[in-house]
């Protein structure tokens, strides 16, 4: 992978694009309050079937940017939500070790990562 990430953690923001050629390759949004960090939005370029980016780490690299983060300043958690029957972004999430709890609001599902 052959990508540089732009960090904007003041905005709560991390975008990945790759160098050659430069391509927007995705971001993630996150917030940060008491409660802890969340994630709230998180995307990867598949635009194209010559520029889809999904499937190859990306994503991966941008949610361990975000719980680093967290764990620097020490966040309890780290949180999010999505739709109920976005079964990829669930095994996508349970990979990098967040749990699946009770429904969220509007019928999606919340999940969350303790931090230590």
């Amino acid at each position: 992978m052959n990508y540089k990430l732009k960090k904007m953690m003041d905005i709560g923001r991390i975008n990945i694009e790759s160098i050659e050629p430069r391509e927007e390759i995705g971001y993630i949004n996150f917030h940060i309050s008491d409660k802890g960090v969340e994630i709230r939005d998180l995307w990867i370029n598949f635009s194209s079937e010559d520029k889809n980016f999904r499937g190859k780490g990306y994503g991966s690299v941008l949610v361990r940017e975000v719980i680093n983060h967290a764990k620097d300043i020490k966040a309890k958690s780290i949180f999010g939500h999505t739709q109920i029957d976005d079964t990829p972004v669930h095994s996508f999430y349970r990979k990098h070790g967040f749990i699946f709890e009770d429904k969220g609001k509007n019928g999606g599902i919340n999940f969350h990562q303790p931090l230590n």
